[in-house]
C-alpha cells in the first residue's frame, strides 16, 4: 500500500498559509487519492468535484501547489517528494517475486521432511508388524535391493563407486535419522534431492585448503633412487 507524504514543516509553509485550510483539505484528500489510484499528482475534475470545488482548487494553483492542466490538475513536483506508479509497481512485483521464492523454498523443505518421515515411518511399522506374526520363520523380502547403500545410490546416480561424494552417505543417514536405506536413496533420487544432498554434503565436509595447488609428496618421492642412503 503506497503512501502520501506529507513533510513536518507542512503546517506553517507560506505556501500552504497561502493556500488557506479549505483547500489544503482538498489538498490532503486528493494526495491520498493520487497514491492509491497511482495517478503520478493528477486530479481530473470529476474528483475534484467530489473532494472540493473548484475554487479551492484554484486557491492551490494561485499559491504553486498545483498546475492546471487539461482535464483537471496536477500536483506541483509530485515525482520529488512521492512514489511514481512505475515505483510502486517495481515495488509489488519484487515483493511478489520474493514471496514466490519462500513458498518454494518451504514446499521444497516439506518434500524432504515427508521423504524422511515416510520412509522412517515406514521401516519402524514393517518391524512392529513382523513382531506381530505367528512366530513363522522370516522370508528375505525380495523388493529390498541386494546392493550396499553406496552401490545403489551409485547406481541411481550413474557415478562411479569411487566418487568422492559418496563418501558422505554415512553422514546424511544419521543426520536425516535414516533407517531403510534403500528405500530412502530412491525416493530422495525419485525427487532430485539426492545429488544435491550429497554435493552440500561433501561441501559442507571439506575444509579450504591453500597447499590444495601443491603436487602431493608420498613416502616413495621421500625415498632417495637406488636404495638406502649409504
Amino acid at each position: 500500500m503506497p503512501w502520501f507524504k506529507i513533510d513536518d514543516t507542512l503546517a506553517y509553509h507560506h505556501k500552504v498559509m497561502a493556500a488557506g485550510n479549505p483547500a489544503m483539505g482538498l489538498w490532503v484528500r486528493a494526495g491520498s487519492y493520487c497514491a492509491q489510484q497511482l495517478t503520478d499528482g493528477f486530479v481530473s475534475n470529476d474528483v475534484i468535484n467530489t473532494l472540493g470545488t473548484r475554487a479551492q482548487a484554484l486557491r492551490l494553483v494561485a499559491a504553486g501547489l498545483w498546475e492546471s492542466v487539461p482535464g483537471g490538475f496536477r500536483f506541483h513536483d509530485w515525482t520529488d517528494y512521492q512514489p511514481t506508479k512505475s515505483d510502486v509497481q517495481a515495488e509489488r512485483a519484487a515483493a511478489k517475486e520474493r514471496q514466490a521464492r519462500w513458498r518454494a523454498t518451504r514446499r521444497r523443505n516439506a518434500v524432504t521432511n515427508r521423504v524422511t518421515s515416510d520412509v522412517t515411518d515406514g521401516s519402524s511399522n514393517a518391524v512392529t508388524n513382523a513382531s506381530r506374526g505367528d512366530g513363522a520363520p522370516s522370508r528375505p523380502d525380495p523388493s529390498l535391493s541386494p546392493l550396499t547403500p553406496l552401490s545403489h545410490a551409485a547406481s541411481l546416480l550413474g557415478w562411479e563407486e569411487e566418487d568422492e561424494r559418496l563418501r558422505h552417505l554415512d553422514t546424511l543417514f544419521t543426520e536425516h535419522n535414516v533407517r531403510a536405506r534403500h528405500a530412502w536413496l530412491t525416493r530422495c533420487h525419485e525427487t532430485g534431492d539426492l545429488e544435491h544432498l550429497l554435493a552440500e554434503q561433501a561441501r559442507a565436509a571439506t575444509p579450504d585448503d591453500p597447499w590444495a595447488h601443491l603436487p602431493r609428496i608420498t613416502d616413495a618421492d621421500l625415498d632417495p633412487p637406488g636404495g638406502d642412503p649409504a
